[in-house]
């Protein structure tokens, strides 16, 4: 189903336009049905602007005659609701119908109220049972048709019972006014219904005809994709013996020029093939080993030879094995570290066995001295401490153990603030944090406070370990516990304290006795010259016996 014209014209645009706001182009052409309550409605709309344009005439004479404000803002109010159910975007179109209905039965029922029953205003509300049937199905007509029952009646009711309508050109009698209305509703029920069943007929109708497209379609597309099966059948049979010869190139490609040593050999043990890395890993040229059994070939030792034979009678088996690692012998007599992976593989419908070899040496080298870095580190006497870049604990060495009191087991994941004792200023640790997160390492001396709450000095020196963006990732502390320097330190400060007294004593002890030496001295002098006077003999020996 087309939507619009090979050469659309300006209405023809406009119309796809305004019908495409009410529902998606793509729902339309799935659903003709869809299409077709859209494009009414449509219609009903569009052609409701047009006649109102017309219908602006007369207000407009009507309001400069007899002041008819109210009438022409109701008709302009209308006329721009119109154009918004037309035009507005987003609005789905059971609401678009339902305001347009709704419009239909209030202009008629205004019309009634305003004008009379002899009116338009009847017209309008047949109009709008009609278009309910059709746009909402007889569900919709039924229900629109009750609504046009009781809006007559109640009207009916008023202007007989004189509550509005007596100037009103009316039918001479209520007997007449009713008929006239049970007429009116026979005639809007027939059409209502008859276009609300005929548009459930089509519903029907059309609803078969989807099933019969979509079996229709199922079976087309059954029957291409037999088509495209068989197709593709005679297409792979055309290009399998291209794809076999390019997959063996491809694979002779990635064999020949593989990072890693491959090497073929059949169940005895026989070497078929081998690529450049076994060459360059071996020493030999690939001519001097093929045709040689790789334990006679000299390359692997006696033990590695037998761990050979046995993954060979499980490669024999169908079984993988590997990697594991050997010790090979080069042709120059030099020893090469590997680990060997085999795996059981058909070659021209021959069972054979493929080898992947990987130099494995300085990955032993990195082993040996990462084990060699870690027993230095385990056994050292100085603190070893890792953290990550937050400085929670990843590593601590048996001597943080020993010196702290805290095991391995408890400081895992902690922070280091664990072992602060509160003897410093916050601003050490401040002034620590900033020389290491900015990539620099600090030194200094700290006393922490062990498990058990002793306090112990340590010397250390914390270093920030920077990735390949220079972003740091672990700290490492070395500390050395110094408490026991410390006090040796002030011992022998005290040592020299006490010396250095000593010494000044003696001085003065020398330079009193200088003095004395001189008194005494002079005393002896005094007891010669009167050596016959008692009283200063008295004096003397008095004076004497006091130094």
């Amino acid at each position: 189903m087309e939507l619009t014209d090979s050469k659309p014209g300006y209405f023809q645009q406009f119309k796809t336009f305004a019908m495409n706001r009410m529902i998606p182009s793509s729902i339309q052409e799935q659903d003709s049905l869809t299409y077709w309550r859209v494009r009414i409605l449509f219609s009903i709309i569009f052609t409701g602007l047009l006649i109102g344009i017309v219908v602006f005439v007369p207000v407009i004479a009507m309001v400069i005659r007899e002041q008819f404000w109210d009438l022409l803002i109701f008709d302009l109010s209308a006329w721009l609701t119109g154009v918004g159910l037309l035009l507005m975007r987003g609005l789905r179109y059971d609401i678009r119908a339902g305001i347009t209905l709704f419009m239909l039965y209030f202009i008629g029922l205004v019309l009634i109220v305003s004008v009379g029953p002899l009116s338009g205003g009847p017209i309008w509300l047949f109009t709008f049972a009609v278009l309910v049937g059709v746009l909402l199905g007889s569900n919709g007509a039924t229900a629109a048709l009750i609504i046009n029952a009781l809006t007559l009646t109640v009207i009916g009711w008023s202007i007989s019972t004189g509550l509005f309508g007596h100037e009103f050109p009316f039918f001479s009698s209520t007997e007449r006014m009713i008929a006239a209305g049970v007429n009116f509703m026979f005639l809007n029920a027939l059409v209502a219904i008859s276009l609300s069943v005929l548009v459930k007929g089509l519903v029907s109708t059309h609803q078969k005809e989807k099933d019969l497209v979509g079996i229709l379609q199922k079976e087309q597309s059954s029957l291409m994709e037999i088509k495209g099966e068989l197709e593709s059948e005679v297409e792979e049979h055309k290009q399998t013996a291209n794809a076999l010869r390019e997959g063996e190139n491809r694979l002779s490609i990635i064999f020949e020029f593989a990072p890693d040593a491959y090497c073929i050999n059949d169940y005895e043990g026989v070497l078929i093939a081998g690529n450049r890395a076994a060459e360059k890993l071996l020493g030999y040229a690939r001519e001097e080993l093929i045709g040689k059994n790789f334990v006679d070939a000299g390359i692997l030792p006696m033990e590695g030879a037998e761990t050979a034979l046995k993954g060979l009678a499980e490669n024999i088996k169908g079984k993988p094995t590997g990697p594991n690692e050997y010790t090979l012998t080069r042709k120059d007599g030099t020893t090469v570290d590997v680990e060997i992976a085999t795996h059981p593989v058909k070659i021209d419908g021959k069972g054979m066995v493929l080898g992947i070899a990987r130099d494995i040496t300085r990955r032993r080298q990195a082993e040996a001295e990462r084990a060699l870095l870690m027993a230095a580190i385990e056994q050292a006497a100085e603190t070893i401490v890792i953290t990550d870049a937050e400085g929670a604990i990843q590593y601590v060495n048996p001597a943080f153990e020993g010196i702290t009191g805290y095991s391995r087991k408890e400081t895992m994941g902690e922070n280091l603030r664990i072992l602060q004792s509160g003897e410093h200023d916050k601003a050490i640790y401040r002034q620590m944090w900033q020389v290491i997160t900015a990539g620099d390492r600090w030194r200094g001396r700290l006393i922490n406070r062990k498990k058990n709450g002793t306090l112990y000095t340590e010397e250390a020196s914390i270093s920030p370990v920077l990735n390949g963006a220079g972003a740091v990732v672990n700290y490492v502390a070395v500390k050395r516990d110094i408490t026991t320097e410390i006090r040796a330190e002030e011992q022998l400060r005290e040592a020299h304290k006490m010396e250095a007294i000593g010494a000044l004593a003696g001085g003065i002890a020398h330079q009193f006795n200088n003095a004395l030496s001189v008194i005494t001295g002079h005393i002896d002098l005094l007891k010669m010259n009167f050596a016959g006077d008692e009283t200063v003999a008295g004096y003397t020996g008095e004076m004497k016996t006091s130094t």
